[in-house]
């Protein structure tokens, strides 16, 4: 539970356990209702709640990954604003609150809250510790993961900064060109999944006898079970195949 939590979290969520509890019971029995009153078919009632309860899941999702990616575009940018303000001869205080007024959301708001608890007397490690928590972006976290051995080792911070605002821009750029050479699979696995639906409403227009067959026979309603499990297994494994993370 305190994983689930933590993900809903990062993506911007901030909901209670007992609130995440109630709306998931409430949307289990608002899909389990829609979906036996609407099909016969106990096949189809499970890939009816699978659908069902996955769809919140895949929003979270969305969403987080919307947040992750928003926080990384902003990060060498945030790097650049840290060098310049300790370049400049402040404190890291100020730095942290300096990067809230020059940059924008998402970024701006965690900065202001790490330069808040810092000025109510919260030690850097610890800070850093908590807002982790909260962050959805693996190189935010690296960040602030080095920023805490570096306060505590010692050595020249804004030779470390530029190392490392030249790593996440190296691998912004990587990712931005395999997202660019996995464009036209992508479009294929749209245009795969997307497919058998359209042609099966091109098929009802033209002959809606014909096509009336599949939902009611019981060998129809068969190879309609038959074809949505292979249909979801397609997508699942097809998106598997061109999600590359880097």
């Amino acid at each position: 539970v305190s994983a689930i939590i933590r993900y809903l979290n990062e993506a911007g969520l901030p909901l209670s356990p007992r609130l995440v509890s109630w709306l998931a019971l409430m949307w289990l029995l608002l899909v389990g209702v829609l979906v036996v009153n609407a099909v016969d078919s106990s096949i189809l009632r499970g890939l009816g709640l699978l659908v069902g309860c996955a769809l919140p899941a895949l929003l979270v999702m969305r969403r987080h990954s919307e947040a992750e990616r928003a926080l990384e575009r902003q990060l060498p940018e945030a790097l650049d604003v840290m060098v310049r303000a300790l370049q400049a001869g402040k404190p890291l205080p100020a730095c942290w609150l300096e990067m809230s007024q020059v940059l924008e959301k998402p970024i701006a708001p965690l900065c202001h809250d790490i330069y808040l608890k810092m000025q109510y007397g919260g030690e850097l490690d610890e800070v850093l510790r908590e807002v982790s928590g909260r962050v959805p972006s693996e190189d935010v976290r690296f960040f602030f993961t080095a920023l805490r051995i570096q306060t505590r080792s010692g050595g020249n911070l804004v030779c470390r900064l530029l190392l490392e605002k030249e790593k996440i821009r190296d691998r912004l750029a990587l990712r931005g060109r395999i997202q660019a050479i996995s464009s036209e699979s992508r479009m294929s696995a749209w245009i795969m999944g997307l497919m058998p639906f359209l042609v099966s409403l091109m098929m009802y227009a033209l002959s809606p006898k014909t096509m009336s067959l599949l939902w009611t026979t019981s060998a129809g309603i068969r190879m309609i079970e038959f074809g949505l499990v292979m249909q979801l297994i397609g997508v699942a494994w097809i998106s598997r195949l061109v999600r590359i993370r880097v």
